[in-house]
């Protein structure tokens, strides 16, 4: 999920430009709080927890995992993987590349 920039913010070193930039900045706030919210709930803990039973080798290089549909997994985001029966030794780290969501 991608929250949309804001626009250049006013500076009073443009006073000419000042209100134009201020209005735009003032107009883009609620888009801002709308996708900010969106953000928000999508990362809520259960959106983005859930177990596998893919039988991956620990190990570097792009691994593949089955899991939950309709969870908030976003392409960058980073992740712990690990082995239920063994957290403390048998776990990976790394980032998300993609993510069906079915």
């Amino acid at each position: 999920m991608i929250i949309t920039a804001l626009p250049t913010p006013p500076t009073s070193l443009d006073p000419s430009h000042f209100a134009i930039k201020a209005d735009a900045l003032l107009g883009a706030l609620a888009q801002f709080v709308t996708e900010a919210n969106a953000l928000a709930v999508a990362m809520n803990l259960n959106s983005t927890t859930d177990t596998s039973a893919s039988s991956i080798t620990i190990g570097t290089g792009a691994k593949t995992f089955t899991v939950t549909a309709g969870k908030s997994f976003q392409p960058g985001m980073y992740l712990v993987i690990a082995d239920t029966a063994a957290r403390s030794t048998n776990s990976m780290y790394g980032q998300i590349t993609s993510y069906s969501g079915t």
